[in-house]
């Protein structure tokens, strides 16, 4: 599939509604198992729609731990919808209290990072670990305050390093001062950068 079929069937179903766009019992089977309700399509509408804001149960309840995080520069999903979402976890579930939030969710919004990919910037070669943030905090107790994130050159060497705020934070430069250290890559080291209130 081309790249513009892809987009264009991509377009096509960023509408997609459910209950509208579905036959009427299309989800349904007489069946049993987990994957075949005979429930008129809740079943999957609660997977395919899903932007619950209410997560008492999940969040509370089984004081489960929740990460998600967003590319600012995706061009296909904005990053609005994702902090609006996890506004709606703080509001829903609870009750506005962002503190209480953050002790469970955490939002980080990536600058530069496109749809599905750790791309900061064009053409470039990142990574960072999504996975030991959330084991250290599901195992120890132990909220990530922030994320390294790093970007290799061609030669595999490490050229860029930063870190990623817990929305409603974002990383500033407080690393060594004056003409041209903010640009001097080798001040560009996450020891350099701290999560701060956005101005």
């Amino acid at each position: 599939m081309t790249f513009h079929a892809y987009y264009r069937l991509v377009l096509r179903l960023l509408d997609f509604d459910f209950d509208r766009d579905t036959p009427a019992g299309a989800t349904q089977n007489p069946g049993a198992g987990p994957w075949s309700p005979d429930d008129g399509g809740a079943f999957m509408r609660k997977i395919l729609n899903g932007n619950e804001t209410e997560l008492t149960p999940f969040l509370v309840d089984h004081g489960a731990k929740y990460l998600l995080y967003h590319g600012w520069g995706d061009g296909l999903i904005g990053g609005e919808p994702t902090v609006g979402y996890y506004s709606g976890i703080v509001r829903d579930t609870f009750g506005g209290d962002e503190a209480a939030a953050q002790e469970q969710v955490r939002l980080f919004m990536v600058s530069g990072m496109g749809d599905c990919r750790d791309d900061f910037g064009a053409g470039s070669a990142s990574e960072w670990d999504k996975l030991a943030p959330l084991i250290e905090w599901v195992e120890n107790g132990t909220p990530p305050d922030s994320i390294v994130v790093r970007h290799t050159n061609d030669e595999g060497e490490m050229d860029n390093e930063r870190i990623l705020c817990p929305w409603p934070l974002q990383p500033t430069y407080n690393g060594p001062t004056g003409a041209g250290a903010g640009s001097d890559p080798d001040n560009w080291v996450a020891a350099n950068f701290s999560c701060e209130p956005q101005q």
